[in-house]
């Protein structure tokens, strides 16, 4: 869930909406994500149940009572058909209701627009039918002084609202309006082409209702694959040639709502064997087995389902490969099931006096750390191996299901499948960045719970070494991992979301670089500018207007037009082709002119405007781009509240460290898997905090330093409460 949960978390603070929109669009997606979780719940539920049963040799009295091992498989297959029909169930009859619904609340909320996030002296783009500057806003919101609307309703003509003050009320209705009450301005309106009749008119009082959303109808928007119901796609497939490409996507998904439901099954069949073959590793051998075997079955997924699409394969084959893959294996497993099990090669690793020299030895290379005891050097040895497995575990899943969200993408753009492997590579280190503070918090946790499974964190506190002296190294560690982490924020991330950003366009099938928005911005001397397109290579404008507005009136005197603009250097000026100017105070005048030169007070970068996403800027870079569109009088709250998010973002490591710690402490004996499930609980809950405070930040609810550390601060806090309870 916490991919959708980013993006809906984000769309409801641009949108400015109630969290009941949030929790809405994630119940309408658990559904969607029930289908694949359960079968693979009840993966883990048999492989960490019957392994923690071997361990405590539960299974071994079992079987010296008589009971063989095909025979107490009868419950668990039992339970697994019971999954599969549930499972059944959701695909066949929840997930296309709640997916049709889902995309047609998005598709409502995509088209919804609000005033949340206006600012004085920024211009408000987020308007569908308009843009809106406002110099002053009173207290409350709806009451603004010297205010300018650039009204786009009508395609053929623009009109430029000049007011000292305006209102705003909303309008009831089945569509969400506003009326906005102009208050003693001017109205200026440009027929396109007809620039000799360009147009003032004053008024005392000027009301615009602006719509700022649809009504969408399901009939405007025709079901998708994954929104139709079996017999809808049966109907569908019936109604389209076995060649055609839209069939082939119709028939994988088919297939595949038949066989997510018997993956349980499958799931059943090779995880219970695995289990129960005299394994005494406990609940992490069940949980690192269930994982390798869900990786297995999201790669078969995700590849059969891109070359079923394409119609490379059969697409039964597409949507049974992972069934086929786990099958064999779990037959021959089943055939062998009450053998008993023999080890005939071991492997013998080198000793640690073979790979490294001893750290007691005062001449040796370790001598400058002599403060580092064994203890110290045992500790930080047993974090590393975990931390590096955790590591690579997470990661790895997190890897799949990116792709496998991808897989319909790269499917309709028909991208070759290297763009969507460099994607992956290049998204690494910001998934990274992301589950660092997880992935710190679970090696802590499981650390501990290895070293009390054998009595050793006893053992020092009996010989009287306290719990503090025991997490001083791993503090260290984990002090050097938020150092680590700030570099990775600052060095690589920038470069790699660049590349991860310009691959998954390619794989969306979009062009490498967005287009430039319309753009509007204040220079010096009242001017007022806009541009449709702008050119930094070749430094040219097209669409370029100026707009002389005079402050102490709050009027236009005067307003230049150009189709094109080109900056030359050798004679400093904007050289203007096919312009023409219209002079409205003192008196109209219109004049044209086929070529011009204006001299601006403004250089060609003042118009640059790149709109990079935050995570491709490091903090020096963000701070500077954030006063540019201060002075240029763009919105830069959002951009703020990001910067802020910076700097306290590499601390997540160090502020899960008491709480990961206390609870590590508190529960050690209650093993691995105890250590597993609380550090993705309080690190999940960590990053839900996160991402709350920053949607209240950027909908101006919470500063952006309070947005940015007030989370860190409650997770330290509470961190810090349940240290105090444990007797160290």
């Amino acid at each position: 869930m916490s991919g959708p949960l980013i993006d809906y978390v984000e769309l409801i603070a641009r949108k400015g909406l109630s969290l009941g929109w949030l929790f809405y669009l994630l119940v309408l997606t658990v559904p969607a994500v029930a289908a694949l979780v359960l079968p693979i719940g009840f993966l883990m539920a048999v492989l960490v149940a019957f392994s923690r049963m071997g361990a405590d040799m539960e299974l071994a009295a079992l079987r010296t009572l008589g009971w063989s091992l095909r025979r107490l498989a009868v419950p668990v297959l039992g339970a697994a058909l019971l999954v599969a029909g549930l499972t059944w169930g959701i695909t066949a009859f929840g997930m296309p209701w709640s997916n049709r619904r889902l995309s047609l609340t998005l598709i409502e909320l995509s088209f919804r627009r609000s005033f949340t996030g206006l600012q004085p002296r920024v211009f408000f783009g987020d308007l569908p039918e308009g843009v809106l500057y406002v110099r002053e806003v009173a207290p409350g919101g709806t009451r603004w002084q010297d205010v300018i609307f650039v009204d786009r309703r009508d395609p053929r003509a623009r009109r430029l609202v000049v007011a000292r003050e305006a209102s705003v009320r909303d309008v009831a209705g089945p569509v969400p309006r506003v009326q906005i009450t102009f208050s003693q301005g001017h109205v200026y309106r440009l027929e396109f082409g007809q620039e000799r009749n360009y147009h003032r008119s004053d008024f005392d009082r000027l009301e615009i209702t602006l719509q700022l959303g649809l009504n969408v109808t399901p009939e405007r928007y025709p079901k998708g694959d994954r929104e139709m119901t079996l017999a809808e796609l049966r109907r569908a497939m019936a109604a389209r040639s076995p060649d055609d490409l839209y069939y082939k996507n119709l028939a994988v998904e088919y297939h595949k709502r038949w066989a997510i439901p018997c993956a349980a099954i499958v799931f059943a069949l090779i995880a219970y064997p695995l289990s129960v073959r005299n394994v005494r590793s406990g609940r992490f051998y069940g949980y690192a087995v269930s994982i390798a075997i869900m990786l297995v079955a999201y790669i078969g997924i995700f590849l059969g389902e891109h070359l079923g699409d394409q119609g490379r394969i059969p697409a039964w084959l597409a949507a049974w490969n992972p069934h086929l893959l786990l099958g064999l294996p779990a037959v021959v497993l089943w055939t062998r099931l009450d053998r008993p099990v023999r080890r005939t090669w071991r492997v013998r690793w080198p000793t640690r006096w073979r790979l490294v020299p001893a750290w007691e030895d005062p001449h040796g290379p370790w001598r400058r750390w002599a403060w580092l005891t064994y203890i110290d050097s045992y500790l930080i040895r047993t974090w590393v191996r975990y931390f590096i497995t955790i590591s690579l575990v997470l990661l790895s899943i997190y890897l799949v299901i990116e792709a496998f969200h991808l897989v319909d993408d790269i499917v309709r753009s028909q991208a070759p499948l290297s763009a969507l492997v460099l994607h992956l590579i290049f998204a690494a280190p910001g998934f990274y960045h992301q589950l660092l503070p997880m992935v710190l918090a679970m090696s802590l946790m499981v650390t501990l719970a290895v070293l009390e499974k054998f009595r050793e964190v006893t053992a020092m506190k009996a010989h009287g070494i306290s719990y503090y002296r025991v997490m001083a190294p791993l503090l260290v560690m984990a002090g050097l991992t938020a150092v680590l982490d700030f570099g990775l924020q600052e060095r690589i991330l920038p470069w790699t979301s660049q590349m991860a950003t310009a691959y998954k366009r390619v794989v969306k099938g979009r062009p490498l670089q967005p287009t430039l928005a319309v753009q509007w911005l204040f220079g010096q001397r009242g001017y007022l500018y806009h541009f449709d397109a702008f050119d930094s290579t070749r430094q040219e404008m097209f669409g370029f207007d100026i707009y002389g507005l005079n402050p102490s009136r709050w009027a236009v005197d005067w307003h230049c037009q150009a189709r094109q603009a080109v900056f030359r250097p050798e004679a400093p000026g904007w050289y203007l082709q096919d312009a023409w100017c219209y002079e409205f105070y003192p008196a109209p005048r219109f004049a044209r002119y086929a070529r011009a030169i204006a001299h601006l007070p403004e250089p060609p970068t003042y118009f640059e405007s790149t709109q990079q996403p935050p995570e491709q800027m490091n903090i020096p870079q963000l701070f500077r781009y954030i006063r540019e569109l201060q002075a240029k009088g763009y919105r830069s709250r959002s951009w703020e509240v990001y910067w802020a998010m910076k700097w306290v973002a590499p601390l997540g490591s160090l502020v899960l460290f008491p709480l990961a710690m206390a609870l590590a402490l508190q529960g050690a004996r209650l093993g691995t898997a105890y250590g597993v499930v609380v550090a993705l609980l309080i690190g999940f809950f960590h990053w839900l905090l996160v991402q709350f405070a920053q949607m209240m930040g950027l909908v101006e609810v919470l500063p952006p330093w309070a947005a940015a550390g007030l989370p860190y601060g409650f997770t330290l806090l509470v961190g810090l409460w349940f240290f105090t309870r444990i007797r160290t």
